[in-house]
């Protein structure tokens, strides 16, 4: 995180503006290339991890004082999708990784809403497939298989509630970890046809 003002002291309990959660910031470092050193203070302008599993996402904003809150950060829309086959039992273990991945912004997860329950990724680069191997194997403990998807692009629905009209065989309903309802395409032409025969069905790209 970037101290943007004020000073940080090490043991400050801070409040991240997504969820209004109260967190204790007890491991702060500072980071020289593959070294890192525990710090007691910061100051704006410096650069500093804290430690606090599952409690940060890329975006968030932490303050002390009245609530506070910067503009979201651009997240560019994944390009290639795979469907994630777990090659053992650690389901727990499974879970965990892909949550903390997805909350590093290294990918996004899906689950489609009928049929089967293996989640599909969504990244930018398809190498990122082999990072999230690499990772959810030495950080986890867990193997996996990437199967390529057809799905090229990702929409959000607008209105949580509303019901889709039928799109026939258009897009693949699906969720993601917000359970926000999103529909996944295999091409940029299905989202146009959509969008024209479909005017209602008001869909968005983040």
């Amino acid at each position: 995180m970037r101290v943007c003002s004020g000073k940080f002291v090490k043991d400050m309990a801070v409040t991240n503006s997504r969820g209004n959660k109260l967190i204790r910031a007890t491991r702060a470092y500072r980071f020289f290339g593959r070294d890192r050193e525990t710090i007691a203070e910061a100051f704006a302008g410096d650069i500093i991890g804290l430690v606090n599993p599952g409690q940060f996402a890329i975006g968030d904003t932490v303050h002390t004082g009245p609530p506070l809150k910067f503009l979201d950060i651009p997240r560019f829309p994944p390009e290639h999708f795979g469907r994630l086959r777990l090659q053992d039992q650690r389901h727990k273990q499974f879970d965990d990784g892909l949550r903390q991945l997805e909350e590093e912004g290294l990918m996004q997860v899906f689950y489609v809403e009928s049929g089967r329950r293996e989640p599909i990724v969504g990244v930018v680069g398809a190498l990122q497939f082999d990072v999230i191997k690499s990772r959810l194997s030495t950080e986890y403990g867990v193997e996996i298989v990437v199967d390529p998807s057809t799905f090229t692009t990702v929409r959000w629905v607008a209105d949580a509630i509303k019901p889709l009209p039928l799109l026939g065989g258009a897009s693949t309903a699906a969720v993601d970890r917000q359970i926000r309802r999103v529909r996944l395409f295999a091409n940029e032409g299905e989202v146009q046809y959509v969008g024209k025969q479909k005017p209602t069905c008001e869909l968005h790209a983040a």
